[in-house]
């Protein structure tokens, strides 16, 4: 099979994805919290979605080709949170060696157990060990579709969450989740934050 990504489509998705993220863009590499030989590229967006907000995105989860599961475009996975924890961009590698590696797939609603204890981040690893998937509502639409080589990308957004709000999503679904989440005012950027269950 023909890599989608190369000379020509790997820059112009750099491109595409720094335009569309905005803020003060580093292009920066994460080791594999699995594969200590593997690397992950990824994109760092100071200032994205807000000031004293740092977002990451993947660079290469895009390889995976969805249409055979009926999911037309090609998905790059981000995380975000506030400034002051630029580690959590780790969790990206996590979740990216789930897509590459075993064939799942970040669609909103799902869910990576562990994705964030398995990087070992002290606190937050103990309060939010889990990542849910969801989509960039903070960005509105402008990491939705994104042309790159004939082809479509659209961003997902890893959500560190708690075991109680992982159980609670496995069990009534991203509808409820998301109100869940509304009704609390949950800052899910914050990685100091409680858990809304």
């Amino acid at each position: 099979m023909t890599p989608f990504l190369d000379d020509t489509t790997g820059p112009e998705l750099m491109t595409t994805l720094a335009a569309a993220l905005g803020g003060d863009i580093k292009r920066i590499i994460a080791p594999n919290v699995y594969r200590p030989e593997g690397k992950v590229l990824m994109l760092q967006a100071d200032g994205s979605p807000v000031e004293g907000l740092t977002s990451w995105i993947t660079v290469g989860c895009c390889e995976r080709d969805l249409s055979e599961l009926g999911f037309p475009d090609r998905l790059e996975v981000m995380i975000a949170c506030g400034s002051e924890w630029p580690e959590l961009a780790r969790v990206l590698a996590v979740v990216m060696s789930h897509v590459i590696e075993q064939g799942w797939v970040p669609l909103p609603g799902t869910l990576v157990r562990d994705a964030v204890s398995a990087c070992g981040l002290g606190s937050i690893s103990e309060r939010l060990p889990h990542v849910a998937i969801d989509a960039p509502f903070a960005w509105g639409d402008r990491l939705e579709r994104l042309p790159v080589g004939g082809q479509h990308i659209t961003a997902v957004l890893a959500i560190p969450v708690s075991d109680a709000e992982a159980d609670f999503l496995e069990a009534n679904g991203r509808d409820a989740f998301a109100e869940l989440l509304a009704s609390k005012q949950v800052a899910v950027f914050d990685m100091d934050r409680e858990s809304a269950v």
